[in-house]
């Protein structure tokens, strides 16, 4: 490993491309931009793969700083029938992003999207995977969120009593009760039948809907029992709101899970 220690940190950007040449079978599957299969989007599971690839260089590549990015940004857009991918790292450090920036670049041209051969297995694994990392995460907002305004409801007072004692909070909180351990179930029932390497399509499609669904009703319930103490910055249901409001859309919102699940059901 290359000495730094005398060297003085600086603002440090480097810019990767990397061209992938699709054949006609693969070209005329493109559709805004990108390639959608009932597994989802080919080019969005790529840049996912490509960022944690970036961040995990010296884990991969001997010899290289580990450093902490400040920002990756992986692009994809189409030339013609090439798929042209730009990676452009920065970080503020004593040693350069070239390496991360070119893995990132590699991984999504090569791992993620994969030759003639490998392509669809490689997409398979990763987007069962990236969304099942999704709804668990999700499923962990949510259930937090819960637990937050359970806790909160139970100490906020309205004319001199708990706000849980209210028979509307009390239906509202557990609703979100029921929609927390529904999608805890259809989680790990996804995550069984990975682990054990059968099929999961259906379970996925159906953990997904749930955690769009039942997660985005979970922190909208919580929003609605904190009042305005929810929308504060500095309070932590806010940063939960927002993070499930993205991963509620993240390779498909609730109506693009239906209709995978009624794709595969009607196969």
């Amino acid at each position: 490993m290359v000495d730094v220690s005398d060297k003085t940190a600086s603002d440090r950007e480097a810019h990767a491309r990397t061209r992938v040449r699709l054949p006609d079978e693969a070209a005329v599957l493109i559709s805004d931009d990108d390639i959608h299969t009932k597994k989802g989007p080919v080019f969005a599971t790529a840049i996912i793969a490509g960022v944690m690839a970036a961040k995990k260089t010296h884990e991969l590549i001997p010899f290289c700083h580990p450093l902490g990015l400040d920002n990756c940004k992986v692009t994809i857009e189409m030339d013609g029938t090439d798929v042209v991918i730009d990676c452009r790292c920065k970080v503020h450090h004593k040693t350069g992003v070239e390496m991360e920036a070119l893995t990132a670049a590699s991984v999504a041209a090569d791992d993620a999207l994969g030759g003639t051969d490998e392509g669809e297995d490689v997409l398979r694994y990763l987007v069962d995977r990236t969304i099942l990392g999704i709804c668990a995460v999700e499923y962990g907002i949510a259930e937090q969120a819960l637990f937050m305004t359970a806790n909160y409801s139970g100490e906020r007072k309205q004319f001199g009593v708990p706000i849980a004692t209210f028979q509307g909070v009390t239906q509202r909180v557990g609703d979100a009760y029921i929609d927390v351990q529904v999608m805890r179930s259809s989680m790990w029932q996804a995550c069984w039948r990975l682990d054990q390497g059968l099929d999961a399509d259906k379970e996925l499609a159906v953990a997904k809907f749930f955690a769009s669904e039942a997660g985005a009703r979970v922190v909208a319930a919580a929003q609605h029992v904190h009042g305005g103490m929810g929308f504060d910055r500095d309070y932590p249901l806010y940063r939960y709101f927002m993070t499930s409001k993205h991963l509620e859309f993240a390779l498909g919102g609730t109506q693009e899970s239906l209709t995978r699940l009624g794709d595969l059901i009607s196969d």
